[in-house]
């Protein structure tokens, strides 16, 4: 058919129509480069199709299929060696999560009355095991479980326990009558990832320590004080750990998003 009759009969406006009922947007770009059928087989075939599909989701209650992410680059991505990111692999498990519960709505259902979209259904390999391991591992888009790992779970409960450490001492000199007279303000806060206090310049020698920054004005210097210089070392090292822990973790995910690709 060509262009000319397909401008007449505006079929862009029927596709166009049907493409604000997709449910992402990898059906909607199919949608918009689906061309008129001529093989009066095919056409009966695709009537016969959309006709069962009707069925199923009077039958269902409703359309089994909910909205998801178009993941083409991520498994592109995963399979030449790139590892992940929190918010990738949460793409890929909420594809295999929806491909799952459509494929098990679906099945649940009548096979009599719509055995092509049975059949389509049951061709889905969802990769269970996967979707759910990838949620066991990520907690929500930014911050990896703790079980994640045993070693994740270990290197932060030992990091909770050395910014306790930090904290009591610095909170001994924020609540010190010796000190607090040297001080902007009795709090606790963090600079270049080290927990410092806010040091009045002009006392800057009677809290001996490590500045880290001033304030706009000058009149606040934050000072790491010697004391807790130890235990601030300790905690970067444990964060250097956690680092090096998520990034295994989001590789060993990363390899079985690869492994399970064709399937996906």
């Amino acid at each position: 058919m060509n262009s000319k009759t397909l401008r007449v009969l505006e079929y862009n406006k029927v596709i166009d129509l049907l493409s604000e009922h997709a449910v992402s947007s990898l059906a909607k770009e199919k949608i918009m480069a689906i061309q008129p059928m001529t093989d009066r087989e095919s056409i009966y075939k695709a009537l016969e199709e959309t006709k069962q599909a009707e069925t199923a989701i009077l039958y269902l209650g409703r359309d089994p299929m909910e909205s998801f992410p178009d993941i083409r680059r991520i498994l592109k991505r995963a399979s030449i060696g790139s590892i992940l990111g929190i918010k990738e692999l949460i793409h890929t498990a909420e594809v295999l999560q929806t491909a799952y519960s459509t494929k098990k709505r679906i099945l649940e259902g009548d096979k009599e009355k719509y055995p092509i979209i049975f059949e389509i259904a049951s061709a889905l390999s969802p990769q269970e095991w996967l979707y759910k391991e990838i949620f066991r591992c990520i907690e929500d888009e930014e911050n990896i479980s703790d079980y994640a790992s045993p070693e994740l779970s270990n290197i932060r409960r030992h990091m909770q326990q050395a910014q306790n450490k930090v904290k009591d001492r610095l909170s001994s000199i924020t609540h010190s009558p010796q000190f607090q007279k040297y001080l902007q303000d009795p709090i606790v806060t963090i600079r270049n990832d080290r927990y410092v206090v806010p040091v009045k310049q002009e006392h800057r020698s009677s809290i001996p320590g490590i500045v880290h920054d001033q304030s706009s004005s000058g009149a606040t210097l934050f000072v790491e004080p010697m004391s807790v210089v130890e235990a601030n070392n300790e905690l970067r090292e444990l964060k250097s750990k956690e680092e090096h822990e998520i990034e295994r973790i989001l590789a060993g995910l990363t390899a079985m998003v690869e492994e399970a690709g064709q399937e996906i």
